[in-house]
């Protein structure tokens, strides 16, 4: 699995018909900056690039959901937005069907 910082993936992987962009771009920031700010408070490294929200990218596919953790003295705190899919193979991008 690759991962892909926020400030360097495109919000279309995860929002394929998104209105306001920068809107949710605003909240992603917000949040990506508190996972940081906790990640450097507690001496680690926020998720896996070590800057925070991240896109996850699996054998060439892009990523379906925005993640972020943070790993300090075996306690995990941990935010993701995703979109499940219904079976390993649906390779659609954004909310699954009803």
């Amino acid at each position: 699995m690759d991962t892909i910082p926020l400030s360097q993936g495109d919000l279309r992987w995860v929002f394929p018909d998104v209105e306001n962009p920068d809107a949710v771009r605003n909240v992603l920031c917000e949040a990506d900056a508190r996972i940081r700010a906790l990640a450097e408070h507690l001496g680690v490294r926020a998720s896996r690039t070590g800057s925070g929200l991240e896109f996850h990218r699996v054998q060439g596919i892009e990523a379906a959901g925005v993640f972020g953790f943070v790993e300090a003295a075996g306690v995990s705190f941990a935010a993701d937005l995703y979109f499940p899919r219904r079976c390993l193979w649906d390779l659609r991008w954004g909310p699954s069907g009803r």
